[in-house]
């Protein structure tokens, strides 16, 4: 499914589009992670103007969107293991607990 769609009613230039597209996102989401992490320590020692320094103002929103990756990153993070842990243990389950018969595995028995 993709965006609520079913892959298969899409051509294959659109999937390849898509395909190609994603590592671009993907680059220009970490060039803007780079850069919003890079500003705060460029512009730490600029000459600040007071309470409404624009400089100030766009230090605290880049260490907010650095702050929003970073947790974003977690929850990815333990979703991913929490998701692998699952799987692991659906197939430790279904191989090696539940054991199958060699009529269902098909197995060819020669005497």
């Amino acid at each position: 499914m993709f965006f609520g769609t079913d892959m298969r009613y899409y051509s294959g230039s659109r999937i390849n589009l898509i395909k190609k597209a994603a590592p671009v996102l993907a680059a220009l989401l970490l060039f803007v992670y780079l850069v919003a992490s890079a500003f705060p320590v460029i512009e730490q020692h600029h000459a600040c103007h007071g309470d409404e320094c624009p400089i100030c103002e766009m230090i605290e929103l880049c260490e907010g969107l650095a702050a929003m990756f970073g947790t974003g990153l977690a929850v990815t993070a333990a979703a991913f293991a929490i998701i692998s842990a699952v799987f692991a243990v659906k197939g430790y389950v279904e191989n090696i607990v539940i054991r199958r018969s060699p009529v269902e595995e098909k197995v060819r028995l020669n005497d």
